[in-house]
């Protein structure tokens, strides 16, 4: 059940027209179209919530296939609001804007101190188009409610991916990592080890054979020579320094990088060390 959880949020706003139309998808799923639509989704479904691995994205070719279904009902006149148990899921329609147009301007200014005008703006308009299509939805117009939320999914994308997230730097922790190692290490292509910033966006942006060590490891990485750099997390510093002691080595900071670890939740404050020799 995993999967249909969170189909409700990743299949957004379909997800909620879909619901509307399932009691349709059941009575008709003899149907041809609807058959081969069912057969597409249901096995695929099954196995992928059995996997002990699960990531949101895994059962996204089978969206197609329900937005079919979707669709179908809907034309057919399959989809309506005549029932209790269909007005509450038609309050699910506005959430995901409203949650979205809140977290925004809060998420800004808790983590960046700043504002993204653009972000703000869309994001509110799409609250007020999910809010809207729901009013719609309630009138039993569910083609005005459909016609709402998608434009409300367009805002909400817009406002998310094109002004948002581009504005929120404090997430961007690997490229801001990629960039201040090339602005800070003064040779073209240094040998890099991190501790406990493993991300592996990381590697992806720096070198295949990134150095993944701990605090003490660090030092001895720098220890060994040649254009090197270490990243050390503040909570390691102590460690690092100590034992960068006992290899009489004196490690230079050339640069510093905070922000958030969005896969773990939590903040990271990073510090970028060459040898003596190697920093500028």
């Amino acid at each position: 059940t995993s999967y249909l959880a969170v189909m409700w949020a990743t299949f957004w706003p379909a997800s909620v027209f879909f619901a509307l139309a399932l009691p349709w998808i059941l009575r008709h799923w003899r149907r041809r179209a609807v058959l081969f639509c069912v057969a597409w989704v249901v096995p695929n479904w099954i196995v992928f919530e059995l996997l002990a691995t699960k990531l949101p994205h895994y059962v996204l070719p089978l969206y197609p296939a329900l937005a079919i279904l979707t669709g179908m009902a809907i034309d057919r006149g399959g989809a309506h609001i005549r029932s209790w148990w269909r007005k509450i899921v038609a309050v699910l329609l506005p959430i995901v804007p409203v949650a979205i147009a809140v977290a925004v301007p809060a998420g800004l200014h808790e983590f960046e101190q700043s504002w993204s005008v653009g972000g703000v703006a869309l994001t509110l308009f799409a609250a007020t188009a999910g809010l809207a299509g729901f009013v719609a939805l309630m009138r039993d117009d569910v083609r005005t409610g459909l016609a709402a939320a998608l434009v409300s999914a367009l805002l909400t994308y817009a406002g998310v991916y094109q002004f948002a997230l581009p504005a929120a730097q404090s997430i961007w922790v690997s490229p801001r990592l990629a960039q201040s190692i090339s602005r800070a290490v003064p040779c073209p292509d240094p040998q890099i080890a991190t501790t406990s910033y493993r991300e592996p966006s990381l590697v992806f942006l720096t070198r295949t054979d990134l150095v993944m060590t701990d605090d003490a490891g660090a030092a001895q990485f720098l220890a060994e020579g040649g254009c090197r750099v270490a990243l050390v997390e503040a909570a390691g510093e102590a460690a690092f320094t100590s034992a960068a002691g006992n290899l009489d080595l004196q490690p230079r900071l050339v640069g510093r990088v905070a922000g958030l670890n969005i896969n773990r939740g939590d903040p990271v404050d990073i510090g970028l060390y060459t040898s003596g020799a190697g920093g500028r």
